[in-house]
């Protein structure tokens, strides 16, 4: 743990730290989330620290393991997993989430009827933000929510292509 609290990072720092406090807040708190490092980590890590990884003025900040451990007890939450989002973005990347069921080889057809529906919901969702004549904050994060999952068939389409292909993943 540092003891100097007047460290000044750059905004990709900054964003890591948000997205840290994020990913401590939804695994528990500070006490949560030492307790689940602890025991993943096989560490010893203070609540304190769990907290001065988040603060904008600290030099702390989450090692991969630990991102690894408190990302997967929040799964199915909000944004999850936000840290490696975060990191994907810094690197100019987009994270979608990879496919929940084994590609069959057989299932393009549903899929492209899947991809079909959402885009239609995707272009009802922006007409209904500009009902008003404009986007706002919260129309976008519903259009975001339809467009995500939009990309999720896309990277289901993609592993059936690769499986056709004869790829493993």
């Amino acid at each position: 743990m540092s003891d100097a609290r007047s460290v000044r990072h750059a905004k990709p720092a900054l964003e890591l730290k948000i997205a840290s406090k994020a990913l401590v807040r939804a695994a528990g708190g500070t006490d949560g989330s030492a307790e689940t490092i602890n025991a993943v980590c096989h560490a010893s890590t203070r609540q304190q620290r769990m907290s001065d990884v988040g603060l904008p003025n600290t030099a702390d900040f989450l090692r991969l393991d630990e991102i690894g451990a408190l990302e997967d007890v929040t799964a199915g939450t909000v944004d999850h997993p936000v840290v490696t989002r975060a990191l994907a973005r810094r690197q100019g990347f987009f994270l979608v989430r990879s496919p929940q069921a084994p590609a069959t080889g057989a299932d393009l057809l549903a899929l492209l009827g899947a991809q079909a529906r959402e885009s239609g919901q995707l272009a009802q969702a922006i007409c209904a933000g500009l009902g008003d004549g404009r986007i706002d904050r919260i129309d976008a994060g519903g259009i975001r929510g339809e467009l995500r999952q939009l990309m999720e068939i896309a990277a289901e389409m993609d592993a059936e292509l690769a499986l056709i292909e004869g790829e493993t993943r």
